[in-house]
């Protein structure tokens, strides 16, 4: 894959307003809801801010993967990361996003945000558009990688790197910039093995009891 360098803002979604702040040590999890729906950050690694610099994931060099430690019991709502376009690209009218989750092609309405125009830093002569893109897709998560490519022709495209493990200031070499909100959904509740003659010996009480009654109350009609 080839790495590209350049900097990143805000998004909202209809039912909920998600708000990304911008700064030195710009993170994708820094956002408001405005709304019942609670969508949270349940993984996220956070795009390097200082200059763009991504892995290329297009039509020309397939699609970039990047595995996850998957959270458990989680409906994931959204998916985001950021992205720019090469110099030899037609621009973001030619988009054409193909996202899986363990290879498995996401569909959902994705939403695209420009972040802002910035010069790349070795070819300050070049300026690039960085957007960032939330795909909807509602689904119980239980993947463990994410895939995105730009899958047209007509564009060579970048996924934002993630920075550098152990140092903000610098990108990393191979992790790129993502983030999974949802909703944690609780466990359903299992009786353990040890409790279930437990379990049994009360139930087998509480038909007792009731039978005693239901006798008791036949003899004092009769009486």
């Amino acid at each position: 894959m080839t790495s590209f360098s350049m900097p990143l803002r805000t998004l909202t979604r209809a039912a909920a307003t998600l708000s990304l702040t911008l700064g030195l040590t710009l993170g994708m999890s820094g956002m408001a809801q405005a709304d019942a729906f609670t969508a949270v950050s349940v993984f996220d690694l956070s795009p390097y801010a200082t200059a763009g610099f991504g892995q290329q994931s297009d039509a020309s060099t397939g699609a970039y993967s990047q595995s996850f430690a998957t959270p458990a019991n989680v409906q994931l709502e959204f998916i985001r990361w950021y992205g720019f376009h090469g110099t030899d690209s037609l621009g973001a009218s030619h988009d054409n996003f193909v996202v899986s989750l363990d290879g498995v092609v996401q569909t959902g309405t994705i939403q695209r945000q420009s972040v802002g125009i910035f010069p790349a830093p070795l070819r300050s002569h070049y300026i690039f558009d960085m957007y960032l893109l939330t795909l909807d897709v509602p689904t119980l998560l239980t993947a463990s990688s994410l895939s995105i490519i730009n899958d047209s022709p007509d564009v060579s495209w970048f996924w934002q790197s993630a920075v550098a493990v152990g140092n903000i200031h610098a990108p990393s070499a191979d992790l790129v910039a993502f983030e999974l909100m949802g909703d944690p959904v609780a466990a359903t509740d299992v009786p353990e093995p040890a409790s279930l003659p437990l379990l049994a010996l009360a139930l087998g009480a509480l038909a007792l009891a009731s039978g005693r009654r239901a006798a008791g109350a036949q003899v004092a009609r009769r009486g």
